[in-house]
């Protein structure tokens, strides 16, 4: 079982004592692969291999200094972020300039569609009136034949009543 021994957690030594500086125990093989270590080799990290850390003291500082690097981090990253905001606002010069596109087309489509529309009323309201005017006209002919005929009709009746008068008053 892994743990037995309280000085490292991956010793498998029941004695405690074998643990001084530089020396290990007979029994432990020091090139047999850890967990870790094959599960880092198994996977395909983009990450750079981590420096070994020499511990002086509680604080956990390291034996070389990290602040060159973390410069150099800085800078990468201030220009990584600069990229970006430049990169984001060109987008939203794009997104409005495609817009202001997109309004134009549509607006001159409109006003093509618009044009045929006006087209057509105005072709049907000339179809339409002609129409109207034929029927007005069709209606005024019928209208002048049905005045015509009835004057006549009343003009026979004026002329039957006064020949029946006239006979009336010859037989008296």
């Amino acid at each position: 079982p892994l743990g037995i021994c309280r000085k490292r957690r991956n010793c498998t030594s029941e004695n405690t004592k074998h643990h001084t500086v530089g020396t290990l125990p007979r029994n432990m093989n020091t090139h047999s692969p850890t967990l870790p270590a094959i599960h880092a080799s198994a996977s395909a990290s983009v990450l750079p291999p981590r420096r070994p850390r020499l511990r002086n003291h509680v604080g956990c500082q390291t034996d070389h200094s990290e602040l060159v690097e973390l410069r150099a981090l800085q800078t990468k990253l201030n220009e990584v972020r600069e990229e970006l905001d430049s990169v984001s606002r060109e987008l939203g010069f794009a997104e409005q300039r495609m817009r202001h596109e997109v309004r134009d087309e549509v607006e001159s489509r409109l006003r093509v569609q618009e044009e045929r529309c006006n087209e057509r009323v105005q072709f049907m309201r000339k179809y339409t009136d002609r129409h109207i005017s034929q029927v007005r006209a069709a209606s005024r002919i019928s209208l002048d034949t049905a005045r015509t005929a009835h004057r006549r009709a009343i003009e026979q009746e004026k002329l039957s009543v006064a020949a029946e008068k006239a006979r009336a008053d010859a037989k008296v």
